[in-house]
């Protein structure tokens, strides 16, 4: 054993809550398992100057009030700190097995180490009701009183060393006396925000919220909570446990540095450790391991190693293991020396030391590292034996460093005391997860667990009142898992403890066992030890008690020695008993066991037992040697005694065990006709070995011989108490309590008179144990209950073994007696370290969450409940409202309803301003309804939020006092003079007017509408003006509302300014050349990866570049290509390369070649010139300074941010880095005065700075664009320099004309320059200054360039060539390329197309096509049709997957105004529209719309006036449908024959060539109706596989006529033994009801194997027809929704659908079937465009018309008309394929489960993780195909979506399975 040094403190008990862990136990497998414990903040995403991510306790919010009595309105108003405080330091108590008594009765003191009083700023300045104030200078009071502890009550902060301050404090007042157990506590919780972006500030925190210790990117510290506690002392001999020895702990501080208090200082650091390792004698060879403080930051880092190896590596002959926690759950400030600590102690007990996370990289400004003095733990790796280091610094200056010894002792003292191998372990527990929770401990360790129990049943755990579930454990050390164990609830735990009885049975007809390992129970031991004692050396006796029971013989017969040994045995038992505490009501015994029972009620001693029982002993010895008994003993059972009496006078009884148990003595001669009436009574009798006839006359004679002898060891016999029951001996059942003295005289007597049955009349909470020691019994021993259902009495049996003595003693604690169980366990204290911790088995009643103050409230001057959190109320709100106008709106009442309750004052002038949109693709309105308007007082600014997510954020401004409105050049509040005639320009000034219906919200909303559809650009500023805007109204309800887009202002009378952005607007209002198209290379290539990247054009614009990566087939080599897309070009380039580049590499590419660009052509650089390369801030920069140095330039890095700087210096070691802030001076320095020959710039400010450092002729590279008040002065000029200004999408048209030589050396530095050692660093970035990676693909199956080339195209749908060939990921990738790289339309700019085309130009088409009515589709008719939908208003949704009809009409905001439709004509007439779309009109030639409402021809829009632009109910707009498809060809006979050859196609289709196999397997098709995307798994599968698939003849009625079709088809094949079947998506649903036909028609089918398929899949996401009706559609409506949610689905089967709910309201106001299907159809091909306004369709027929004549060849056009006609044919199939899928769908819905029709038999499901977007009843994960089945479903999951489950990586998975599946069946 290491004993402990008395002159040390010890460590008594531990317990923590940290990150991700709420106990030890937990903290260790986050530790072991190198689990990273930091995750996102409690604080919405997106908030200001708040790092994303932070080490956060579990259940901040939850606290047991109950448990520690505080009452609900003092718990909802505590410091959340002391909640936590509260629960640890109990947890802390409980591990270290001491009493709460003990810690009260010595002097206890509390030090508590407590940094940032997070909350308090809202406990002294909110309301509360609560009494007690619980700042933070007031916890330590708190907790002090609580537990009743009367020593010194300390808090500490010296910041991040405040632990180890208040350990040192506490360890001083352990030393001089002033208390005798200290507690050391500390607290640190993450609830103000203001804290973190404080530190932020400082630049302290890491941005990413990534912890990266000792890491070569290290950069700043994560935050992190923590809550822990220890109990120190140097009282060893009161201790039940030592986790450590505290060898020495000493703090110092650095004083006066010119650095700051921030700055560590290394000097300092170096005289602690020298300090504290000298006082403690301990060498610096003894250390095992060194806990650092160590939290990220570059700086600290490097100066604690530093500091650690120079004062302890001279002294090692090996490396220093270091390592820090933080790098684990970050830094937690307060209790960052606690953690450490509970690491450490975790890493002793363990022998383990974790591996240091985040830890990739070596940091080079670590030496030590790289010259191995210390070692970095990066693995799991065995602890040494010796002491364990700890440092802890904090920010102000304050530092620390402790000394531990791990305390060990051996398990064996000195080999005379063996391991215990049974214990019992009683336990209270506060719910049932306690109770796993102890479970779960005593089963972790078996070589621990007689310690841990010893140390459970020892600690308040096992006598807290206030945990009302009891139980108990009997365990062994030698065996897994509880030898027996029990648990009683609240609800049948006895609130009140119950009397206790003692019943011993008579044991002398009976053989008796003592089990030897009885003797495993110390208190046992030490009763025969102490009998032992007496029979040695007071009566002289030979007998060796322990050998008896060791040898563990029966003992049959009665002697003096197995006499003495029973009643020994009987005490020992007995003194278990009473040393636990347990009060005995009463006692009783049968026969010679009163002996013992005397002893019990201490009528006889101890000595007096045994010399009684050596002496009788004897006497019956003698007897039945000498004596020869004429009569036979039995034991009668079954019989009642009643009906024993009556066997006759030759038979008597002696004893009656029970009432229908005795014992009886018969005469020889009569025993065979008195044996044979028992038997035919129904008794059973047995002969008893023992020959003594006990309790009857014959006896006299034997007991009378000692009386004298007993009398002598009796001699002044004790009454007995009133606790003593003795049984009545006239053979009346029953006890009485009478006090007798016991002496020799009793005790003849009760052993030669009749015994008889007990009936006890106890009251009923009594329990009863029943000492039996007839271990060889066969029947139930003695009792003294009768069977009776309804008695309450409880009868607990004791037998000899250890189990039965320990587990009675766990019913008793049962019972609601506390028992002490201190003398069961052999004296093992104090447990050492490797005994785990009970603190991690508390479980506390969390089922209540209490208040923690809101992140805003910060933020807030006043914290009073009077002000509540502004709520957003959607319930009376239009449905036509757009969001955005609902969180402007009541953004503006929060912010005036804070200022009402501040002011008492009423509506005020708002101005709103810096508005940032976050997270709009997830707004709808069930999301705002309910949102949170959070108004920052102090810092005028406002947050919305909603679950977690940040939605709108601003600044504000009140004015109390009248403001002047912006004001819009012209703009005049007169009525009659609202408009200057100068400025009547439609393309700048937009102008309505709104009519105001006494409703702000009304009023924002179509305001807002009109401003996003007259001006361009995000919502920036809005003013509001209640005072002005009630002056108007008060003359004139129509507001006269006005947009100017050069400035982008809305003015709306005079109470209403909206802003947009103007810098986008002005973009597009520039006039640019149309786009030129040099593309040459690529025809023979085929692309397996396209980049497409966003690089700087001219000034502020930006240029398009897709980059790919292919093969070019004819060559057979590897090529990349460039294809650069600006405004004025499109030009590629394609460059052979001799590998195969990965994706990493060609991100590399982009930078490279705007460095080398700039580099090489613009700065020419060369060797020996000096570079300044300033502010370098993205990829480019560095790569630069990279090729500076391959090219032998002298390389000067300026920048005001240190990390950039710490990062320059460390992958260019050989540049001269400065700051910023004297860059003219350190470079004029460093150069002599001359200054450097090429200054490379990437900032635009700041320029006058830097020209002064070009030298004579030298070059100013400016990369980013100059400020408007930036310009060169003379001096620049004058030493002939030069300025560039370059153009980024330049640089690839350099590389461009560069030749092959060129550009493949330039390739090989990238490959083998400085640049490859930079991606270690982080480069390149996917976006920079000057470039930005936008959309990235990577394709299946390699894409041909000109196909490629199609994204490049002007705006397109359909990239699919037939119905058949569905979405694929490739496609989908395409799709994104598409939509970055695209030609952007240019909005009301459409002059450049008419001056540069060279057909008639602009004017010819804008005009109205005419029109020609000779053949039904002719040639000539134009191919540009326009109708317009009016009177219905929707909002847009962003693109996604289309469903029927989504859940709860979920709405999706973009800026844009679009409506739904009704039919008119307009701009040209519809000659090409289908038929069913339009009727002629008798006696016209004009052509009108069904359902049309007004003229068929509307009169052009007068740009220049004001439109009738007002807000309604319901609000309306027109939204323009434009047919820009191709004409259709008439399709003659002779076409058709050529492009549709007759041909018959089958049912059933071979999918693989397979021809045996013992199994033939039908896969059913899905939806499509084709065999596509089943061929390739059909070739997959080893056995025959056919497909079967939808024909023409194929009913589409029902799914119960589909199947019976299919398995005709299936039975002309040949019958099938078993059929095997398989349906994919809507095949499942036909192959289960094929499967249930086939059972019904009796035959035999194996399991269903399911591919994402089920009834209920596609049912979940329809419409509900019962609940649509209740709501009060017709039956017309409803069929119309149905058939619009399937075309919906059936278009998403081509391409995303751009805006759904836009879509389904077309679709939905169309006036027929027939039409919606050609709409459709239509949309698949790309063929129609949506006008959102008159001008814009004006816009989009104009440049359409241009467009077609641009692509239209010059020459002949007759011979296109084949291909006219091929796409017809598709369109005409796809019109086809949409009836037949709205009829597919139709059949899915009428297809429901009938219980009495189901598949007899299993399922198996292959599908998709995730769930469909839009459920409309929720799912279970087998679909609910437990409703289909008889049997079992089995589910297999598959990553990727519905349309991809086919294709792709699933293909070989899905394959594998089905077969694995198929081989089983």
């Amino acid at each position: 054993m290491n004993a402990a040094d008395d002159s040390k403190s010890l460590i008594a008990g531990i317990a923590c809550r940290l990150p991700k862990s709420s106990n030890l136990e937990e903290f260790w497998e986050n530790l072991i398992g190198s689990h990273d414990m930091i995750d996102s903040t409690r604080f919405p995403e997106g908030l200001e100057g708040v790092p994303p991510r932070a080490g956060l306790i579990p259940d901040i919010d939850k606290f047991d009030a109950g448990y520690f009595g505080i009452s609900d309105i003092e718990a909802d108003n505590m410091n959340v700190m002391l909640r936590h405080l509260l629960e640890v330091t109990y947890e802390c108590v409980v591990d270290s097995g001491l009493s709460e008594k003990t810690l009260q009765n010595n002097i206890t003191g509390l030090y508590l180490a407590c940094f940032l009083p997070d909350t308090d700023p809202i406990e002294t300045t909110k309301y509360s009701k609560s009494k007690l104030c619980t700042t933070t200078p007031l916890l330590t009071g708190h907790i002090s009183s609580y537990f009743g502890w009367k020593g010194p009550a300390v808090s500490v902060d010296t910041a991040c060393s405040s632990s180890l301050s208040a350990m040192e404090m506490a360890e001083t007042d352990l030393r001089t006396g002033r208390c005798h157990f200290a507690v050391v506590a500390s607290v640190n919780v993450i609830i103000n925000p203001v804290y973190l972006q404080q530190m932020a500030i400082l630049g302290m925190l890491n941005p990413t919220g990534e912890s990266k210790v000792l890491d070569r990117d290290a950069g700043g510290y994560v935050r992190a909570e923590g809550v822990a506690a220890i109990i120190l002392t140097r009282q060893e001999a009161l201790c039940k446990r030592i986790y450590a020895t505290l060898e020495d702990v000493m703090t110092n501080c650095d004083g006066y540095t010119p650095e700051g208090i921030s700055f560590p200082n290394e000097l300092t650091q170096k005289k602690l450790l020298e300090a504290i390792y000298k006082r403690a004698g301990v060498q610096s060879d003894q250390l095992a391991y060194m806990e650092l403080h160590s939290t990220g930051t570059k700086v600290g880092d490097k100066v604690e190693v530093g500091a650690v190896t120079d004062v302890l590596s001279p002294g090692r002959s090996s490396p220093l293991p270091i390592g820090s926690v933080k790098g684990n759950m970050g830094h937690s400030e307060a209790t960052a020396g606690m953690a450490s600590l509970m690491k450490c102690l975790l890493v002793a007990r363990y022998r383990k030391i974790p591996p240091q996370l985040n830890y990739v990289n070596p940091n080079p400004r670590i030496p030590a590292v790289q010259s191995g003095k210390v070692e970095i733990i990066n693995k799991v790796t065995p602890l040494k034996d010796g002491y364990i280091g700890l440092n802890s610094f904090g920010f102000g200056g304050a530092n620390g460093h402790l000394i531990l010894k791990p305390y060990r002792r051996d398990k064996k003292e000195n080999g005379k005391v063996k391991d215990q191998k049974l214990c019992l372990l009683p336990y209270k527990a506060r719910n049932m997860e306690e109770v796993k929770a102890i479970c779960k401990l005593s089963e972790s360790d078996l070589s621990s667990r007689i310690d841990v129990h010893s140390l459970l049943a020892g600690s308040i755990l096992s006598q807290d009142e206030k945990r009302p579930i009891r139980g108990y454990l009997v365990s062994s050390r030698d065996t897994e898992g509880m030898i027996c164990g029990r648990t009683l609830v609240a609800s049948s735990c006895k609130t009140k403890s119950g009397k206790i009885g003692l019943f011993l049975p008579n044991f002398v007809w009976e053989p008796v066992l003592i089990d030897k390992d009885i003797l495993d129970i110390p208190g046992f031991v030490k009763s025969i030890k102490k009998s032992q004692q007496v029979l040695t050396d007071k009566l002289g006796s030979s007998l060796s008690l322990m050998e008896k029971i060791k040898s563990n013989k029966l003992l049959t017969d009665v002697t003096a020695e197995n006499l003495c040994l029973i009643i020994a045995s009987q005490i020992g038992v007995i003194d278990c008993i009473q040393e636990c505490d347990i009060p005995i009501s009463y006692v009783c015994g049968s026969g010679l066991s009163e002996i013992s029972i005397a002893y019990v009620d201490r009528c006889l001693t101890r000595e007096q037992c045994l010399h009684v029982a050596l002496i009788l002993g004897k006497a019956l010895l003698d007897f039945t040697e000498k004596q020869v008994l004429p009569d036979k003993l039995y034991r009668v059972q079954g019989l009642p005694l009643e009906e024993v009496h009556q066997l006759g006078p030759k038979t008597r009884v002696l004893a009656s065990p029970s009432m229908e148990t005795s014992i009886i003595l018969i005469r020889e001669q009569y025993s065979s006709q008195i044996l044979n009436d028992i038997h035919e009574k129904g008794g059973i009798y047995k002969e008893l070995k023992q020959k003594l006839p006990l309790h009857s006359q014959d006896m006299i004679n034997c007991f009378e011989s000692v009386m004298d002898s007993l009398a002598g060891v009796i001699r002044y016999p004790k009454q007995s108490s009133s606790r003593f029951l003795r049984r009545k001996h006239n053979f009346l059942p029953g006890l009485e309590s009478r006090s007798v003295p016991f002496s020799a005289t009793y005790l003849t007597e009760l052993l030669t008179r009749p015994c008889p049955p007990f009936k006890a009349a106890f009251s009923s909470d009594m329990a009863v144990v029943n000492v039996n020691l007839n271990g060889q019994c066969e029947e139930a021993s003695e009792t003294i209950i009768n069977a009776n259902s309804n008695h309450g009495i409880t009868n607990i049996v004791l037998k000899s073994d250890p189990v039965s003595v320990l587990q009675a003693l766990g019913e008793i604690f049962l019972q609601g007696h506390d028992i002490v169980v201190s003398h069961l366990y052999k004296d093992n204290f104090p447990l050492d370290v490797s005994v785990p911790a009970l603190s991690q088995v508390i479980r506390w009643n969390h089922d209540k969450s209490w208040y923690i103050p809101e992140w805003y409230e910060f933020f807030n001057k006043v914290k009073d409940v009077g002000l509540p959190t502004y709520i957003i109320d959607t319930k009376d709100t239009e449905d036509m409202t757009t969001p955005m106008a609902l969180l402007l709106y009541h953004s503006w009442r929060a912010i005036n309803e804070r200022q009402k309750a501040l002011t008492k004052e009423h509506m005020f002038a708002v101005e709103i301003e810096g508005l940032s949109v976050h997270n709009e693709s997830q707004w709808n309105a069930e999301l705002i309804s309910g949102a949170t308007v959070n108004v920052q007082e102090l810092q005028r600014n406002f947050t919305v939020t909603k679950q977690g997510l940040v939605l709108l954020t601003g600044s504000f401004k009140v004015h109390t006092a009248d403001i002047q409105l912006p004001r819009i050049p012209g703009f005049d509040f007169d009525i009659n003079q609202n408009v200057d005639p100068v400025r009547d320009d439609e393309e700048e000034l937009q102008k309505t007017e709104i009519l105001w219906e006494d409703s702000w919200l009304d009023f924002i909303n179509t305001a807002l509408e009109f401003t996003l559809q007259s001006l361009v650009g995000p919502l920036t500023r809005v003013i509001i003006h209640p005072h002005n805007h009630s002056k108007e109204v008060d003359s004139c309800a129509n507001i006269l509302t006005v947009a100017e887009r050069m400035t982008g202002l809305c003015k709306a009378g005079s109470g209403l300014v909206l802003q947009t952005l103007v810098t986008q607007a002005q973009q597009e209002l520039r006039a640019d050349n149309f786009r030129k198209v040099n593309i040459s290379d690529g025809e023979c290539t085929l692309v397996n990866m396209a980049m497409a990247y966003r690089v700087q054009g001219c000034g502020q614009s930006y240029d398009q570049v897709l980059l790919y990566h292919g093969k070019n087939t004819v060559k057979d080599t590897n090529v990349i290509g460039i294809v650069l897309i600006s405004d004025e070009e499109t030009m590629s380039r394609e460059i052979p390369v001799d590998k195969r580049l990965d994706q990493d590499e060609m991100q590399q590419l982009p930078p490279y070649i705007l460095a080398h660009y700039i580099a090489t052509t613009l700065a020419e650089v060369k060797s020996g010139d000096k570079v300044l390369i300033s502010h370098p801030i993205d990829t480019v920069a560095v790569y630069i300074m990279a090729i500076v140095e391959e090219l032998g330039g002298v390389l000067f890095v300026c920048s005001y941010d240190a990390e950039v700087r710490q990062m320059v210096d460390r992958a260019f070691p050989y540049a001269r880095v400065f700051s910023a802030s004297n860059i003219i001076s350190d470079v004029k320095s460093v150069t002599q005065g001359e200054g450097c020959d090429i200054c490379i710039k990437f900032t635009s400010a700041e320029l006058d700075k830097l020209l002064p450092l070009v030298s004579t002729n030298g070059r100013m590279i400016q990369c980013s664009p100059m400020l408007d008040n930036e310009s060169l002065d003379l001096s620049f000029l004058s030493r002939n320099a030069t300025l560039k200004l370059p153009t980024m999408t330049e640089a690839f048209k350099v590389l461009m004309d560069k030749g092959q030589e060129d550009i493949e050396e330039m390739l090989y530095d990238l490959r083998h320059g400085n640049v490859v050692k930079l991606s270690s660093e982080g480069f390149p970035e996917p976006k920079g200054l000057l470039y930005g990676l936008e959309e990235q693909a990577s394709f299946v199956c390699p894409v041909p360039f000109p196909k490629l080339l199609s994204v490049l195209e002007e705006p397109r749908i359909g990239l699919m060539e037939s119905f058949e060939e569905m979405v694929t990921a490739d496609v989908m990738a395409m799709e994104k390329l598409h939509n970055f790289v695209m030609t952007k339309p240019k909005d009301y700019s459409l002059a450049e197309m008419g001056l540069n085309s060279s057909q008639e130009g602009l004017n010819n088409a804008m005009n109205p096509t005419p029109c020609s009515m000779e053949t039904e589709f002719p040639s000539s008719i134009p191919r540009i049709c326009v109708i317009s939908v009016t009177n219905i208003s929707l909002e847009c949704s962003p693109t996604g997957p289309p469903t029927p009809y989504p859940k709860d009409n979920i709405y999706h905001l973009k800026q844009e105004m679009t409506s739904t439709p009704m039919v008119t004509i307009t701009e040209d007439k519809v000659d090409n529209l289908h038929e069913s779309y339009i009727e002629p009109i008798s006696g016209s030639n004009k052509l009108q719309v069904k359902g049309a409402k007004g003229p068929n021809f509307l009169s052009p829009l007068s740009l220049s006036g004001i439109s009738n632009f007002k807000s309604t109910r319901p609000i309306s707009h027109q939204v323009d449908l434009l047919f820009v498809g191709p004409p259709r060809t008439p399709l003659t006979p002779a076409i058709r024959a050529v492009l549709t050859p007759s041909s018959h196609e089958p049912t059933i289709v071979p999918l693989n060539s397979a021809q045996t196999g013992s199994k033939t397997v039908f896969m059913v098709h899905p939806i499509t109706g084709k065999l596509t995307l089943l061929q390739k798994l059909g070739e997959n599968l080893r056995t025959p596989v056919y497909g079967i698939q939808r024909t023409n003849t194929t009913p589409r009625d029902s799914i119960h006529s589909v199947a019976r079709y299919y398995l005709n088809a299936i039975q002309m094949m040949g019958a099938k033994d078993v059929h095997y079947i398989i349906g994919y998506s809507f095949g499942a649903i036909v192959a289960i009801e094929m499967a249930i036909q086939l059972q019904e028609s009796g035959k035999k089918v194996a399991d269903l194997i399911l591919l994402d398929g089920a009834p209920n899949l596609l049912q979940s996401q329809m419409q509900d027809n019962e609940k649509m009706r209740a709501e009060g559609k017709t039956d017309e409506q409803i069929s119309t929704l149905f058939e619009v949610g399937s075309l919906m689905s059936y278009m998403f089967m081509f391409k995303p659908i751009d805006n759904p709910i836009l879509t389904r309201s077309i679709l939905a106001n169309l006036p027929s079937k027939m039409a919606r299907i050609d709409t459709v159809v239509d949309m698949t091909f790309g063929n129609v465009a949506m006008g959102k306004s008159p001008r814009h369709t004006k816009w989009l027929t104009a440049k359409h018309k241009i467009l077609m004549k641009l692509k239209e060849p010059a020459e002949d056009q007759s011979k296109y008309r084949m291909a006219d006609a091929a796409q017809e044919l598709i369109r005409l199939k796809r019109v086809e394929a949409a009836n037949d899928h709205i009829k597919s769908i139709q059949m899915v819905y009428n297809f429901r489960p009938n219980p009495n029709r189901r598949f007899d038999g299993n399922i198996h499901l292959l599908r998709i993780k995730a769930d469909p977007v839009y459920l409309r009843h929720p799912l279970s994960p087998d679909y609910d195909l437990h409703d289909w089945c008889t049997g079992k479903v089995q589910i297999k999951f598959y990553d990727g979506t519905h349309e991809g489950f086919l294709s792709g990586v699933n293909a070989p998975h899905v394959a594998k399975d089905i077969t694995e599946i198929l081989d089983r069946l």
